[in-house]
């Protein structure tokens, strides 16, 4: 499984991210021209400060990538979408790839 933001999850942490002066924010440019419907995968995440996690962020279709330094609670609330890898396999075990 692979954690997500949504397009409006993303934009909150990251306008929390500038309100508290966190190392790692976002420009704001990222949101342009994105649907609402886009997800933005979270690559890497990993403690910072023992009091924000790190994420980096896949940003567009060109495998663009930030970071973002986001409150653990933040991180625990996001979203799973499960790769192609992890659905076939599953596809496997219920009998559909057989």
């Amino acid at each position: 499984m692979v954690k997500v933001f949504t397009k409006e999850g993303l934009r909150k942490a990251n306008n929390v991210a500038i309100k508290t002066n966190r190392n790692r924010t976002l420009s704001k440019k990222v949101f342009k021209g994105r649907s609402n419907e886009t997800l933005f995968p979270v690559t890497m995440a990993f403690p910072h400060n023992d009091v924000e996690v790190r994420v980096e962020v896949v940003l567009d279709e060109h495998g663009t990538v930030g970071m973002l330094d986001i409150p653990f609670r933040t991180f625990d609330t996001l979203g799973n979408v499960m790769t192609s890898a992890e659905k076939e396999r599953l596809g496997w075990y219920i009998g559909e790839g057989v």
